[in-house]
């Protein structure tokens, strides 16, 4: 089963069936369209390149460091305008059975990314943000996205 939420600004269609797997690329698509709906801007990453082959050996794979994106940087970056600083939060996307690389692991352990396996623990991080940079208006927006059980488990 599937609802959809509509407002001035996009739709969202998020899966409600508890018995079905969710993809990390639907997950992000769900993520990416609420917090679009939120009003904030994001930054999706790696999606741009896809593998190379290596001169040397002839493999494929990634591009990393200089040639693509550093190991481990999050699949968003998230941003509100009404921020008053320059900031972004970075969230690496997991599904509820995904394996967090080194990489990724190291760079929660240092604050720089958050990882979340779900729509409502990306709402509750952007509701933390909110509360120390935010705005009345973006607080309230997502109260009320939460009263309304726009997201459901």
């Amino acid at each position: 089963m599937r609802k959809h939420y509509r407002n001035s600004a996009a739709a969202i269609s998020v899966n409600t069936n508890k018995n079905t797997s969710v993809t990390e690329k639907s997950l992000q698509s769900q993520i990416v369209s609420c917090l679009t709906v939120l009003g904030y801007t994001i930054f999706e990453t790696g999606k741009a390149r896809g593998k190379t082959k290596c001169t040397t050996c002839g493999s494929y794979s990634y591009a990393t460091g200089w040639q693509g994106n550093t190991l481990g940087v999050p699949d968003l970056y998230v941003h509100n305008s009404k921020w008053n600083i320059p900031i972004g939060v970075g969230i690496e996307l997991k599904t509820k059975t995904g394996a967090v690389r080194k990489e990724q692991a190291h760079y929660a352990s240092l604050n720089v990314t958050v990882i979340c396996r779900t729509l409502m623990e990306v709402i509750n991080v952007m509701e933390q943000i909110e509360s120390v940079v935010g705005t009345d208006v973006t607080r309230d927006k997502i109260k009320k996205f939460k009263e309304n059980e726009w997201i459901l488990q």
